[in-house]
């Protein structure tokens, strides 16, 4: 397959371990090593970033920007793949539908079909990749809430636009060119999603998940959006105590339609600051991110 690097290949854990001393594992750093021995077919980056012991040829994963509809996505394929007839609570989501970052014991263990979360614009090496893409604007948005409640980010949204945080996982326009890469490349293992379709034509998105991925067949579409809902998930999540609401006291779904009041944070400044990156402006009209909105 074009593209792709190291699909089921096992580099080997103690070559994964060299890469980085681990206190300084998971970071922009490490990503760049990463980066940098995944180009010369060294490593493979999935491995070698996250901790996943092996990329299986049979994996999907699910990438995205972050705050951009990932772990909604994930709660849809969790109720495709285990029905709707009960509620999942976030340890059972989970389980089904592992983050690459916290739960990478899950994920070693599982050994087929594997569904995993990751951020990291690494799919070149993803075998299947659902890819899930948000305006920029809006993303940034809802990405500063969630810093603020979670890393108590005392900085205000222009500070946070031109600070590191926003780059972590990679550059928006990063992750937007690794996803066109990758549909050149072999667009039958890629499905792409735009959040703003799951907002506004859940059942028509959803469903086109469904023939591609093979999940869900048969499953009540209406009753996934019922309960993949923020307020309903949300709800549901109060009697879980998880890393999220332990550290803010509130649920971690809080914030996934805030990205929605993006004019009212982004000042004329930040705007224009924005608009000096040509290559962006670029990219946002043609994925259809109307400037200046």
């Amino acid at each position: 397959m074009t593209g792709r690097l190291g699909v089921g290949s096992r580099p080997g854990s103690s070559r994964r371990r060299r890469l980085m001393p681990k206190a300084l594992r998971g970071g922009r750093l490490h990503r760049a090593v990463v980066t940098a021995a995944s180009a010369i077919g060294w490593a493979n980056p999935i491995e070698a970033f996250c901790g996943i012991d092996r990329v299986l040829p049979d994996d999907t994963y699910v990438v995205s920007y972050p705050r951009s509809g990932n772990t909604w996505t994930r709660y849809i394929l969790a109720y495709l793949a285990r029905g709707t007839e009960s509620t999942l609570d976030p340890e059972t989501v989970n389980a089904i539908v592992p983050d690459a970052y916290v739960h990478a014991a899950t994920i070693n263990a599982q050994s087929q079909r594997r569904l995993i979360k990751m951020h990291e614009p690494f799919l070149d090496a993803c075998p299947r990749v659902i890819c899930v893409h948000r305006d920029y604007r809006e993303a940034l948005v809802s990405y500063w809430h969630f810093i603020r409640r979670s890393e108590r980010y005392p900085g205000s949204f222009s500070t946070f636009l031109r600070s590191g945080i926003p780059v972590r996982h990679g550059s928006w326009k990063r992750h937007i060119r690794a996803m066109w890469r990758r549909q050149e490349a072999d667009p039958a293992t890629i499905h792409i999603i735009r959040y703003a379709d799951l907002v506004g034509n859940f059942t028509e998105t959803v469903a086109a998940l469904v023939a591609w991925s093979g999940i869900g067949q048969g499953v009540d579409l209406a009753a996934v959006q019922r309960l993949t809902a923020m307020e309903t998930v949300a709800g549901g999540e109060k009697e879980y105590v998880g890393h999220f609401r332990r550290i803010s006291g509130e649920s971690f779904f809080v914030d996934r339609g805030k990205g929605a009041d993006w004019k009212a944070c982004w000042s004329s400044e930040d705007l224009a600051w924005l608009a000096r990156d040509r290559e962006l402006m670029a990219i946002m009209e043609q994925l259809g991110y109307r400037w200046p909105g």
